[in-house]
């Protein structure tokens, strides 16, 4: 129930805040690469591209869906903002936090500058942050993690 609506204020809070936000410098030259490999262009080697490559291939996995955006590009930026709330807040649960401390991580998680200034635009630091998070719960839990966990977490 607490990570569910930890999840969903993400949501609405980043997704707001992303509807309203200016266009980012970046976000161009994502949608770009994008646009270049839902068109069958590969990274690398048809044209050049100097960040890590999961960004404009999730996007362009999407792209093949619906129409080519900005507010879809967005869209999977505000999830992965969400999806990191819920395992923020599903870790606080784990370590032994009670359900109000739980939603309390949720609630200061999304009044944090972060999530609202770098995962409301197109790049990768809400995705990121997302796999980061979920390593770290893959492996902290537990006192002497086991080996299938570390492994797990460093893929």
């Amino acid at each position: 129930m607490v990570v569910g609506a930890a999840v969903v204020l993400e949501a609405v809070v980043v997704g707001l805040w992303s509807a309203h936000r200016g266009i980012n410098a970046d976000e161009g030259f994502y949608l770009a690469a994008a646009r270049a490999v839902t068109s069958g262009q590969r990274i690398y080697a048809d044209f050049f591209f100097p960040q890590m490559p999961y960004l404009p291939w999730l996007d362009a996995i999407l792209f093949r869906l619906v129409d080519p955006s900005l507010g879809v590009a967005r869209c999977v930026n505000v999830a992965g903002a969400a999806l990191s709330a819920g395992v923020l807040v599903a870790s606080a649960a784990r370590l032994g936090a009670p359900s109000s401390v739980a939603g309390l991580v949720g609630l200061l998680y999304a009044a944090s500058a972060v999530p609202l200034n770098s995962y409301a635009v197109v790049k990768t630091a809400a995705l990121t942050n997302l796999f980061l998070l979920t390593a770290f719960g893959l492996v902290v839990p537990a006192r002497v993690p086991h080996w299938t966990r570390t492994l797990l977490a460093g893929m």
